[in-house]
Formats: C-alpha cells, sequence, structure tokens
C-alpha cells in the first residue's frame, strides 16, 4: 500500500511562555517594558527547525527502468534530507551502474536541493540526472577559463513519507524522465528507505547552522614507466582550511600513479576545446590496475606543464581546470607549482560552484594565473551551494557551525 505523505501533522502553542508573561503584566505584577524584552527574547531563542532526517551510512535497494521497458535493479547512497513534517529537503545519490541498449550507463548521479533548485512543495521537484553516457554522446563544453561541463536530463520526481515514530521517517521516492538528452533511462525508484531523525541543531547562528559534509579527493601523479620520478601534487593544506569554513571535510586519498611520462608536459588546448591526450589522460590506469575515475572520489591529475603547440603554457585554463564540475564524474588537471588555493578554487567547481558575475572577494572569483593566489574567504551563497555532486554528508553525521567570513 502506498504511503501517504506527511502522515503526521502537529501544532504547539503559541508562546506559551509569552502568553503566561501576559497574564502576570495584566495583573500589574509585570513591568510592561520588561515583558515586551523578555518576548522579543523567547522569540529569538525559540525559531529553531524542526529536527531533520537523513538516509545515514546505508546503502538501498534501487531500480532504473530503461527505454526498453526492461526494469533493472541496483543500489544507491547518498544523501536523502527530510523534515519530520515530510519535507523533502535534498536529494543526492549515486547509482551503481547499470546496462543499456548503448553500452554501461556509468555512475549514475540524482541531484535536487531546496539551496540550489527551485523549491518544489513539500513532495514534488526536479531532479538533475548525469551519467557517463550522455557526456558520451554530447561531449563537454568549456563554458569558462578552468570549467569543462556536461548536461544533465530532468526527472519529475515524487516523495512520500510516514512518521513511524518520533525518530525514524519512512520514505520512497520515485523519479520519470522529464527532458530527455539520451533518453536511456526513463524512470528511477527508490521504492523504500529509513531516514534517521536527530536532534535539533546545536546553538550556532540560524544561517551558519548544517551537517558535516565530506569530499573524497583522489591525487593521481605521472611517473616513469619503471614508476620512478613521479609528478607532485599541489599542497592540499589550504584547501583544507577554505573549505573547512563550509564544513566540508576534503578526505585526500594515498597517491595513486599512472606510469606513461608522456603525460607529463600535457599537450594542451588552451583555448575552448581538449586535446585527445587531455582525453587520454582521464582514462588511463593507475598502478593499482584500476582505472583512476572508478571510484566516489574527485581525481586531481598533476602534470609538470601544460604545452600548446610546443610551447610551454603554465597558464593555460588558469592553471588548473576542472571537467564535469558538480557532476558525479569530476575530475582536475593541475600543474604540481598550481598555487594552492587556486587547487581550492578548482575544488568549489567540484562540488557545483561558478565564477562569480563580479568579484565577490571569495575563493571562487578566478585569478586566472597558474601561481596567482586567489582569495581564501568563504561566502554564505558558496557555503549554501556547494553542496553537489561528490560532496556527502560525513557519517556519522556531525552538527557544525560554519564560518564563512562574507554575508554575501
Amino acid at each position: 500500500m502506498p504511503m501517504q505523505s506527511r502522515a503526521l501533522r502537529f501544532r504547539l502553542p503559541a508562546r506559551p511562555a509569552s502568553a503566561a508573561i501576559l497574564v502576570a503584566v495584566l495583573a500589574g505584577c509585570w513591568p510592561a517594558s520588561a515583558w515586551a524584552e523578555t518576548v522579543q527574547r523567547l522569540d529569538s531563542q525559540t525559531t529553531q527547525p524542526p529536527p531533520l532526517c537523513t538516509l545515514g551510512d546505508t546503502t538501498v535497494p534501487a531500480q532504473v527502468q530503461l527505454s526498453s521497458g526492461q526494469t533493472v535493479t541496483t543500489e544507491a547512497h547518498g544523501d536523502i534530507v527530510a523534515d519530520q513534517m515530510g519535507q523533502i529537503k535534498r536529494v543526492s545519490l549515486l547509482l551503481t551502474s547499470v546496462s543499456t541498449a548503448s553500452g554501461t550507463a556509468g555512475l549514475i548521479s540524482v541531484f535536487w536541493d531546496t539551496n540550489t533548485s527551485s523549491p518544489g512543495s513539500f513532495s514534488s521537484f526536479t531532479a538533475d540526472v548525469h551519467y557517463q553516457l550522455i557526456d558520451d554522446q554530447m561531449g563537454l563544453v568549456k563554458d569558462s577559463i578552468d570549467t569543462y561541463s556536461g548536461s544533465s536530463e530532468q526527472f519529475d520526481g515524487q516523495f512520500s513519507a510516514s512518521l513511524i515514530d518520533p525518530t525514524t521517517l519512512r520514505g520512497q521516492i520515485s523519479l520519470t524522465l522529464r527532458n530527455a538528452i539520451t533518453g536511456l533511462l526513463v524512470r528511477i525508484i527508490i521504492p523504500d528507505f529509513r531516514l534517521a531523525c536527530g536532534a535539533a541543531p546545536a546553538p550556532c547562528p540560524a544561517d551558519k547552522q548544517c551537517k558535516k559534509r565530506v569530499l573524497c579527493v583522489q591525487p593521481v601523479v605521472i611517473a616513469e614507466t619503471d614508476g620512478t620520478m613521479p609528478t607532485t601534487c599541489p599542497d592540499f593544506g589550504k584547501a583544507k582550511t577554505i573549505w573547512g569554513k563550509c564544513c566540508t571535510d576534503l578526505n585526500v586519498k594515498a597517491v595513486k600513479t599512472i606510469k606513461d611520462p608522456s603525460f607529463k608536459k600535457l599537450d594542451a588546448d588552451c583555448g575552448a576545446g581538449r586535446t585527445k591526450k587531455e582525453k587520454d589522460l582521464v582514462k588511463l590506469q593507475t598502478d593499482d590496475g584500476n582505472a583512476a575515475p572508478d571510484n566516489d572520489c574527485v581525481e586531481v591529475y598533476c602534470i609538470t606543464r601544460f604545452v600548446e603547440s610546443g610551447t610551454e603554457k603554465e597558464d593555460c585554463n588558469g592553471g588548473a581546470y576542472t571537467i564535469g564540475g558538480g557532476k558525479e564524474n569530476a575530475k582536475i588537471v593541475a600543474q604540481s607549482d598550481t598555487d594552492p588555493t587556486v587547487l581550492a578554487h578548482e575544488l568549489g567547481h567540484v562540488v557545483g560552484l561558478d565564477h562569480p558575475a563580479t568579484d565577490d572577494g571569495t575563493v571562487m572569483h578566478p585569478s586566472g594565473k597558474n601561481k596567482t593566489p586567489v582569495s581564501e574567504k568563504q561566502s554564505k551563497t558558496n557555503c549554501k551551494n556547494g553542496v553537489k555532486g561528490l560532496s556527502k554528508v560525513k557519517k556519522p553525521e556531525t552538527d557544525c557551525c560554519q564560518t564563512w567570513e562574507l554575508d554575501q
């Protein structure tokens, strides 16, 4: 039997403490000025949002209906966030690949967030869905000095939930293809999942409250055929500090190695396209025998220098660039001497942020130069919107208070 949305609804009495104080004022035993001041203080203390319910560190069953009519069972993990009233807040999932008539789809990402999308109702939303076959068919477009982006399909989503008890919300999600690119996937269903409902957020300004997130980073260096003389990656320390202000931890993995020195000085197109060599780099096998993109981390490929038409160009593409920002297959190509703040800037593209229209004084305003630092400051907007792609809620869940400097 389908579950009913917002099965449990309740209303708390309005300002019970305020009402009691008003009685005291009318009785003449509490000055009116003191009453007004106390009511204002009580109001400021009782504006906490309702507790959020989240999926947790759990893999759940999923179903994908193909254009052929076949339904394939797979698995999903990531974030589903709602409140105890059944209001959907975020869907950010990765589904295991499925086979289609045009080949293997690749990891399937599903993303929708009230912070970065047009708000839906408590149960309806429109999600972006992306998988590798879309890029294979449509290619990537260079949309700024240092970013290449792909396209996503839109799916109409329906969310329904019921509160089993004060700590558990049971739900289901159904997504139906709306705007097709490949049209290979027509429906995605997460048929049955449980969300654990936590306590109210810890004391912190309301606009800085969040759950701590994590972004997995996989450095990939280039070495000689025998594994010697590997390139080095820029230091990740600055990036950890800058994104820590948004309560996003960088989980930097042990380095992997590609044993092919022809990629150290990378033949590049500093204009609108990418060379064959650039495309081949992100498909190579690493020293452990695995293709570098086959995990839930953003790969950072560390080369020595970009070379265009035989000339070394360290400022090509701003010194480093991001492929597939905000998607599940995001990658960065950087030079060994790229300024660490420029690397932090690229990680901002990975979690879905674009360049600001004007200089906003934050890490997302580009310097355009390999060794020229960008700002180390974060903004409310960056922290609010930098939650796409491979950025995930950290497990076990931890309340966090952001420390961005710019309220914009």
